[in-house]
């Protein structure tokens, strides 16, 4: 509530907490620039920008307070933690983490995507231990599996999920 007094309304700590996370974000890309600048290279900062958001798209979960949602120490989605802190309509205690490009990688939804990177025996023994089920919906695991990748013309929305889920099911 203190935070929320400071900011002067409702929710203005998850505001400024984005708003850091954003500034970060852009350091970081300047400071990347800065490195390939010198050696003469241009490189356009959006491809960098896509690095550098995936890298820090993912929160350690400190404390959960009352509503036992996530374990502390469990490694989420930042877009998850703020929906979720909303929904409850209570603040979910978390720092940001830069993880490195490997890590960032296996952190993914799609189980057949990280087993593609590395650690595939590991990877697919998890997955089949959770039960997890792949829906296919990136690029990566639908290259792998010699499907359609899902852009340009191929791609599908919500429409395609919804038709998909009524063929399993009926």
């Amino acid at each position: 509530e203190c935070i929320t007094r400071i900011l002067g309304i409702p929710w203005g700590f998850v505001i400024g907490a984005e708003l850091t996370i954003v500034q970060s974000r852009l350091s970081l890309v300047n400071k990347i620039q800065k490195v390939y600048r010198s050696q003469g290279v241009q490189i356009h900062n959006r491809h960098i920008e896509i690095i550098v958001r995936q890298i820090s798209s993912k929160v350690l979960v400190s404390e959960d307070g009352m509503s036992n949602v996530f374990l502390p120490g469990e490694l989420i989605g930042l877009l998850l933690a703020e929906r979720t802190g909303r929904a409850l309509e209570e603040a979910i205690c978390y720092r940001a983490v830069l993880l490195g490009i490997t890590r960032a990688s296996l952190n993914t939804q799609s189980f057949i995507s990280e087993a593609s990177f590395q650690e595939t025996a590991r990877v697919l023994a998890k997955a089949a231990l959770r039960g997890r089920i792949d829906w296919l919906k990136g690029l990566k695991e639908n290259v792998v599996l010699g499907g359609m990748i899902p852009a340009g013309t191929r791609f599908k929305g919500t429409d395609d999920l919804r038709l998909t889920m009524a063929l399993l099911y009926h």
